[in-house]
């Protein structure tokens, strides 16, 4: 966690993506002649919140206490696919959720194969 907010998070599919205003582009990990850039990306800001149903299945869960520098790392046995036009989110689930959010460091990794 970068700023001392308890958050609850989880990894969750998105019922809507909403309209996101700030993106950042997935970068490969090595440059590869013939690998074309890739086109997925990553959201962080949006006009539009996505929403999550009520009963979400949450992939992952975790409740992180108020301590800069919390962190938690999440594994997959299996591959997670999304569709096009379709979102999977870090979503902050929690009753802790402030006007400003809890702000956190994200790193991730995904094939785009």
């Amino acid at each position: 966690m970068v700023s001392a907010i308890a958050s609850s998070l989880g990894v969750v599919r998105a019922q809507a993506v909403g309209t996101a205003t700030s993106s950042l582009l997935g970068q490969r990990h090595r440059a590869t002649a013939g690998v074309p850039t890739g086109t997925g990306s990553l959201e962080t800001a949006w006009s539009t919140a996505p929403t999550v149903p009520t009963n979400a299945p949450y992939m992952r869960r975790v409740v992180l206490p108020a301590a800069t520098g919390t962190s938690i790392t999440w594994t997959f046995d299996e591959p997670i696919v999304v569709e096009p036009l379709s979102s999977l989110l870090v979503w902050n689930h929690g009753a802790t959720y402030t006007a400003t959010g809890c702000a956190f460091d994200l790193h991730a990794t995904w094939d785009e194969g």
